[in-house]
């Protein structure tokens, strides 16, 4: 039987459409409510940059001065220059483009229109310059015709680019079944769509041999490096794993091994293709993803030196080698604190610039700090003293910087300082105006003792504006906890939590918690779900309930006797796992986009697993499908039916262990909706909402309010 939830405090129809109605105005994109928040920048030769978000243009500013200036008729030129300079298949002096003909490449010179045929041996099995079927949503890119750029990076001096000759042969086929788009009369009919796919354990995995266009000759050839395993959701080398010198005459490489224990980095000569091993990296699990996604691997200092990012002391930290030799010279960090990002190294000052998480006592450990280390080794100096989160936009010269700082309660502050930290002038301090008055009120950092006694955990904490004339609130858990990122938000204004913000507008505390797996924890608590562990109840389980606990310890008005969680994907997984594990604590739950079986899923799993013949032991206890019967609160289990990243058929299955356990559920499958619509789908979100206003707060949700799409 499910058990029933304690009878909440009684809340108006009139009160509970007045909470609705702040949730759904802050569901929506805080980007299109304070634009300015979400800056990019893009740098438009030495002396000006230009500032954006999304579609919107900020303001053009003189790098020198920091000063806005009239653009004039040129701004929208420029932005769409600098649009243009994204495209890596496009060569830095703008005058070839490299293209895809079928499964093989054409070089196009842009100011003739003149086309030449690079390639002609490309196969639906292997071909060029693709990215493997798994990433970037394949069920859409297949459904839409979408055809991605062209995978490569060109050579500084736009001699050379680097492509992938990608191989899928051998691999299995992942079907589903969606709608057709409607015929003339309107009609809708099941359709068959697949792509390839390799599961953790399989034999044949989807891999890139690296190939060189000489631009000069129009020649091909192929790199002497081993393939690159193509384990990431967008189906390309890893960011950072294909390096060029400045100067365009030599090429970095990094390759994992299978079992992803192994980093070997090569150095490539592109005039003739030939290659030898610099270093190898190895650890005695497998290597996890950096947080940043652009976060280079490594970064050579012209043909002398090489600096790696490496986790070999239990911290993400840089080390210095000798090319030449490809002997270690000096570990250049180091400490209980980790590298982010390895943003750039300055031959000229044989100096490093970083971003850290953790080194400044006093701080939120989670805040993102920027550095310059002597190569020559010292200390690290910081560059951004604020006490707030940095985001760092560094000038191509090396010589400026943009820093985008915030907390959860201070609005951005966009300031441009020169290369030692020194401030050259404020562009522009964000007005939370806009927000405020939509009802927003800033979230709460927390700090949290882990299960283990030990380890404190750090989370992020949502309360409904007016929390006064809420009375007791019941706990949600917002809960990712894929072991690949942290996701409690430390930024103005607490976006990234799965829309949390507007579900406290409802009468909730809802918090997001980094528990023991994630990264930037030391290894210990890092590595404490790796493998066998991986499901273990003493872990996240223990974790989330401990957080719960302390939480309604530490604020009187939280009800720890009515607590829900929710998540979608890795979360999707965790909240059905935790209602299994810790029924006595979380007695509603939704769960989106769930894989329950692990095995089942794509093979860079193996990370988090190790690779099931030589840890068969890993893969029975992560399984969902067996704890069904502990389920004793309300589940409501979603899926999106062209959800490409979790199959749906990962949810009818967890449906199907539900039933033969005999235990009430509810589910709700979407056409349509693939892995990244279905998590801000408006029905789904509404649904909810709706479901935790039901069953923690005993009301009647409106029906009459809708929440858009995006949110």
């Amino acid at each position: 039987m499910n058990k029933r939830v304690r009878s909440a405090e009684p809340v108006t129809s009139a009160e509970l459409s007045a909470r609705y109605q702040r949730a759904v105005e802050l569901a929506s994109p805080a980007r299109s409510v304070v634009p300015d928040a979400f800056p990019n920048f893009s740098w438009l030769g030495s002396d000006r940059l230009l500032a954006a978000s999304g579609s919107e243009i900020l303001g053009v500013f003189t790098v020198r001065e920091g000063k806005r200036i009239d653009p004039g008729q040129c701004v929208e030129s420029w932005a769409l220059k600098a649009n243009s300079e994204a495209d890596p298949a496009t060569s830095p002096d703008g005058a070839v483009q490299i293209l895809r003909d079928g499964y093989d490449l054409t070089m196009l010179e842009t100011g003739s229109g003149s086309r030449h045929r690079l390639t002609q041996d490309g196969t639906c099995d292997i071909a060029y310059g693709v990215i493997a079927d798994q990433g970037s949503d394949p069920l859409t890119r297949s459904r839409d015709n979408q055809i991605p750029p062209v995978v490569g990076v060109w050579s500084p001096d736009s001699c050379y680019f680097v492509t992938v000759r990608v191989d899928q042969k051998g691999l299995r086929s992942l079907p589903y079944v969606v709608g057709s788009a409607p015929d003339e009369l309107g009609r809708r009919i099941p359709e068959l769509h697949s792509f390839r796919y390799a599961l953790a354990g399989d034999t044949y995995v989807p891999t890139a041999s690296l190939v060189l266009v000489d631009r000069r000759t129009r020649a091909v050839r192929e790199l002497q490096v081993p393939p690159v395993l193509l384990p990431h959701a967008h189906g390309a080398p890893e960011d950072g794993a294909i390096v060029w010198t400045d100067d365009g005459r030599s090429l970095f490489v990094g390759v994992e091994s299978r079992d992803f224990r192994t980093l070997t980095v090569y150095r490539v000569d592109p005039r003739t293709g030939d290659s030898y091993t610099l270093l190898v990296d190895r650890s005695a699990k497998p290597r996890r993803p950096f947080r940043q996604s652009t976060a280079k691997m490594f970064a050579p200092i012209g043909d002398a030196q090489l600096v790696l990012l490496s986790e070999r002391d239990g911290r993400p930290h840089l080390y210095l080698y000798d090319i030449a030799s490809g002997k270690l010279v000096r570990q250049l960090t180091s400490g209980a604190w980790s590298v982010v990002d390895l943003t750039a190294v300055e031959a000229r000052e044989r100096a490093v610039f970083f971003s850290a998480i953790g080194r400044e006592s006093g701080r939120d450990p989670y805040f993102r700090q920027f550095y310059r280390v002597s190569l020559d080794g010292g200390q690290p100096i910081l560059l951004t003293p604020e006490a707030a989160d940095h985001e760092i936009h560094l000038s191509p010269g090396l010589d400026t910087f943009l820093d985008v700082y915030s907390t959860l309660s201070e609005s951005p502050s966009v300031i441009l300082r020169e290369r030692t930290g020194a401030l050259v002038s404020e562009l522009w301090r964000t007005d939370p105006k806009p927000i405020v008055d939509r009802g927003w009120v800033a979230p709460e950092r927390f700090r949290v003792t882990a299960a283990d006694g030990r380890t404190t955990l750090h989370g992020t904490l949502y309360l409904p504006s007016g929390k006064k004339g809420c009375g007791k609130l019941p706990i949600i858990d917002s809960i990712y906890g894929g072991p690949q990122r942290y996701n409690a938000p430390v930024r103005f204004p607490g976006e990234g939590a799965n829309g949390a913000m507007a579900l406290a507008q409802l009468g909730f505390a809802v918090f997001v918690l980094d528990a023991r797996g994630t990264p930037m924890l030391d290894r210990a608590a890092r590595d404490a779900t790796w493998g066998p562990n991986f499901g273990s109840a003493d872990v996240v389980a223990a974790d989330h309930a401990a957080a719960v606990k302390q939480l309604a310890a530490k604020y009187d008005f939280l009800d720890p006797e009515r607590v829900g969680i929710y998540g979608h994907s890795w979360g999707g997984y965790y909240t059905v796992r935790l209602m299994a594990q810790r029924p006595d604590v979380f007695k509603v739950g939704v769960a989106s986009a769930q894989a329950s079986d692990n095995y089942s899923y794509y093979f860079n799993h193996e990370r988090w697993f190790g690779h099931p013949s030589e840890f068969p032991e890993s893969y029975q206890p992560q399984l969902n499908y067996p704890l069904a019967a502990q389920i004793e609160g309300r589940l409501l289990l979603v899926a999106g039916d062209a959800d490409d990243d979790c199959h749906p058929l990962h949810t009818i299955l967890m449906a199907g262990a539900l039933a033969k356990a005999n235990r009430k559920f509810d589910m709700l499958i979407l056409p349509d909706l693939n892995h990244s619509t279905t998590a801000t789908n408006g029905y789904v979100t509404k649904r909810r909402w709706d479901y935790f206003v039901q069953h923690l707060l005993g009301a009647e949700p409106p029906p009459d309010v809708r929440v858009p799409d995006g949110c």
